[in-house]
């Protein structure tokens, strides 16, 4: 195997045929050429693939009858077009280095000395990364959010997108991709501590990098971020019952000394300041029944909360009887209207025996029996709470059962005569001698 002057093999020319040649004579008339049918041959050779843009060589002989010929001008062709030429040397052989910028199948051809080959090389893309850029922001704020982006390219200076991009800072990584289109990339982050930082951008050999100053934002003085509002969810017209809340700024803490006006509806309730940790309170009343809106009103914050407000809480308390002989036994009837459910009620007999308790869960009537075995005039009271905490109460005298009623009739005459005629007996007996 012969090797061409780049070190590299090519294959043995073909042993020298044996020419009978007319002699004494030393060259040979064109006659002579086609009696004897010597005509000259090339030959091409080529990598079956190489990569666009890539340079290859490619080579080959020019021989006549089995010699190499020299000095012949040789052509090379890439599908039909002319890219280069070359000159044989003294042992016949030319090569030449050239390249495809199109992917794909193409083929190659050489021509010489009146002879031409042909042969087929596969060009195929293999991209890697071959540039890359970072940037971002010069400075942020601790915390802040910021882009760091840039651009990526191939060897050929073509997007790059077949490949990762990783992104370091503050020992965070970030993995990303180029756009296909522009090699584009992005990723956003943020630092928590203040200081300055190295941005690196790599994809595969190539990398970039930059640097960035973390700073700490100056304090913004607090303001009025939010308020809060409680109150009950219902409550008795005319009834005081509290509403409160909190006012805290940016940070989150409690604002003290800040001015909160109280509405129901659109009408003002009054003001309430905050206090210690931002808290504030303030006792108000709404004469008429119905649901409003209460709303605490601080700096350009709001809160808002329903409140259902019911008529007042009456209650009324009825005995019947109100008198009579032992045993006596009043039924009491005892009504509640108003307020704010449910109730709670208490009835006090008024003659020393424990009160009756209970709850109502709706407005209106029931009654209680009790039976009286003294003597003597009970005041009958009864006190009704509803839910906010409102009472009412009402009162009845009730008189005592009194001693058994006399006989009437000829059982009363009997009766009322006895005691006479046992005590005549009596007087009678004491004058006998």
């Amino acid at each position: 195997m012969d090797t061409d002057p780049a070190g590299r093999s090519r294959p043995s020319p073909p042993p020298p045929r044996i020419r009978f040649l007319p002699s004494p004579r030393t060259l040979i008339s064109r006659e002579e050429r086609l009696t004897l049918s010597i005509t000259p041959s090339i030959s091409i050779y080529a990598p079956s693939s190489a990569e666009v843009g890539k340079s290859f060589t490619v080579y080959g002989y020019v021989r006549e009858n089995g010699d190499r010929l020299p000095g012949v001008a040789v052509k090379i062709y890439v599908d039909g077009a002319q890219v280069a030429s070359a000159t044989t040397d003294s042992n016949g052989y030319y090569s030449k280095s050239i390249s495809i910028g199109a992917l794909g199948s193409h083929t190659l051809k050489a021509t010489g000395a009146g002879a031409s080959a042909t042969t087929s090389i596969y060009i195929y893309y293999n991209p890697v990364p071959g540039s890359i850029t970072v940037s971002a922001p010069s400075g942020v704020y601790t915390g802040d959010t910021f882009k760091i982006q840039g651009y990526v390219k191939d060897q050929y200076g073509n997007p790059y997108y077949s490949g990762p991009v990783t992104v370091t800072v503050a020992g965070q990584t970030h993995t990303t991709y180029g756009n296909s289109t522009t090699g584009y990339y992005s990723v956003n982050t943020s630092i928590s501590t203040a200081g300055t930082y190295t941005i690196r951008a790599s994809a595969g050999s190539v990398s970039a990098s930059r640097s960035i100053q973390v700073v700490a934002p100056e304090p913004t003085p607090p303001y009025v971020n939010s308020v809060t509002i409680t109150a009950p969810d219902s409550a008795a017209a005319g009834q005081s019952f509290t509403v409160q809340g909190t006012v805290k700024d940016q940070y989150g803490d409690g604002m003290s000394g800040v001015t909160v006006t109280l509405y129901r509806d659109d009408t003002s309730l009054g003001t309430a300041t905050t206090g210690s940790g931002g808290s504030y309170s303030k006792q108000v009343s709404i004469a008429v029944a119905g649901t409003y809106t209460l709303k605490a009103v601080a700096g350009s914050r709001q809160a808002t909360r329903s409140i259902t407000v019911t008529a007042t809480l009456t209650t009324t308390l009825a005995a019947s009887p109100t008198s009579g002989a032992a045993p006596l036994t009043v039924t009491f009837t005892m009504g509640a209207d108003g307020g704010a459910l449910p109730y709670t009620w208490s009835l006090s007999p008024g003659d020393g025996s424990a009160p009756y308790t209970g709850t109502r869960s709706a407005e209106g009537t029931w009654t209680k029996a009790h039976t009286y075995t003294q003597t003597g005039i009970f005041i009958a009271a009864l006190t009704v709470t509803d839910a906010s905490g409102a009472a009412a109460a009402d009162r009845r005298t009730v008189t005592g059962p009194t001693a058994e009623a006399p006989p009437t009739g000829a059982r009363g005459l009997a009766a009322a005569a006895a005691p006479i005629v046992a005590g005549a007996a009596l007087l009678a007996a004491t004058r006998r001698p």
